[in-house]
């Protein structure tokens, strides 16, 4: 895995991709100005098929949780699959956008 550089800028409204390279729960990728619950669940996705390719067709997701640490962060680690059947684990760090605007 490597670190992204190439976050969206701020002018595009898209996401902003900080932190580390998702590696490990320590090197998680924060996903930052997510508008919504559901626009930073699909930064994490973009942010893996940057580097996978297209989801559904060249990696899928095998495996989820969300932990939350004693520091109150929460992250998210995703397990996928690519279509050459290798397997790899990203952690996001979530707690900018997690939970936002969902039904109590």
């Amino acid at each position: 895995m490597t670190s992204q550089d190439d976050s969206p800028d701020e002018a595009s409204g898209q996401p902003e991709y900080t932190g580390g390279d998702g590696s490990s729960p320590e090197e998680a990728v924060r996903i930052k100005d997510a508008p919504s619950h559901a626009a930073g669940v699909r930064a994490e996705s973009t942010y893996i098929s940057r580097q996978f390719g297209e989801r559904g067709q060249d990696w899928t997701l095998k495996e989820q949780s969300i932990t939350e640490r004693e520091d109150g962060q929460r992250i998210d680690q995703m397990t996928i699959e690519t279509a050459a059947g290798d397997v790899e684990t990203f952690y996001f760090n979530v707690s900018g956008f997690f939970g936002m605007d969902l039904p109590d």
